[in-house]
Order: C-alpha cells, then sequence, then structure tokens
C-alpha cells in the first residue's frame, strides 16, 4: 500500500514564462519547491506535501502567512492498494530477468521503490 499524498500546490501554469516567473518569485520569497512528475499537474510546483489533506491545509495557511497567494492543496495521489515486491538488491542482471514479467503482470509496471518521504513537510 502507498498512502495518499496531498501537496500545496501552485500551477497548472500556461507556459514556461509564467512557471519560470512564478518559480523567481518563489526564490525571492525563499520557498523551496519541486517539480511535478505527475501529467495532470504539470506544469506546476508542488511547495510541501503531506499524508492528509487537513495537513495539508495547514500547511497552506502557512505558506500564505510567508507571502504565498495563488497556491492551494490538492490531492497528488490517492491511496495505492495492491500487491507489492520488494527488491532491494537488483543488480542489471535480475532487472533484466523482471523485464520478462512485464505479461505476466497484466500491464502493471515495475518501478523502482519510491524514498522513504518525510513525514509532513513544514514550510521553512
Amino acid at each position: 500500500m502507498e498512502p495518499e499524498r496531498w501537496i500545496v500546490y501552485m500551477g497548472k501554469y500556461p507556459d514556461n514564462d509564467t512557471l519560470n516567473k512564478k518559480l523567481a518569485e518563489l526564490r525571492s520569497l525563499n520557498i523551496r519547491f519541486e517539480p511535478l512528475s505527475n501529467p495532470a499537474l504539470s506544469p506546476g510546483l508542488s511547495l510541501a506535501a503531506y499524508p492528509s489533506e487537513a495537513a495539508a491545509k495547514e500547511g497552506l495557511a502557512q505558506f500564505a502567512s510567508r507571502g504565498v497567494r495563488t497556491a492551494r492543496v490538492v490531492q497528488e495521489r490517492a491511496e495505492l492498494r495492491g500487491q507489492w515486491l520488494r527488491l532491494p538488491q537488483a543488480d542489471a542482471s535480475l532487472k533484466q530477468r523482471l523485464d520478462n514479467l512485464k505479461a505476466a503482470l497484466a500491464g502493471k509496471a515495475l518501478r523502482p521503490c519510491q524514498k522513504p518521504s518525510t513525514p509532513a513537510a513544514t514550510p521553512s
């Protein structure tokens, strides 16, 4: 199981110029951010991630007190349930053999494990 993830989100920006302008504004406020890989939210930015909507709303209020006005809380991903196979020491040879299992996985992708996330992020 992978828990749901809520973020303080800025975007979706219409073009790179608008995105770059927002990046400059955030840097001037000394606010950290990260780009998103979720196509539904890109191009956009995550200011922080949280395990619940309530925690994300608290984080949003903290960002607002630091001058962030256009951010909002969104669910980046819903809880994912399923079977997980963890292979922490998978070398290149094993990875190649695992590729042969794709047909048996009924369209489910093999992917690297995510790095453990930190508990609810707090704006700094």
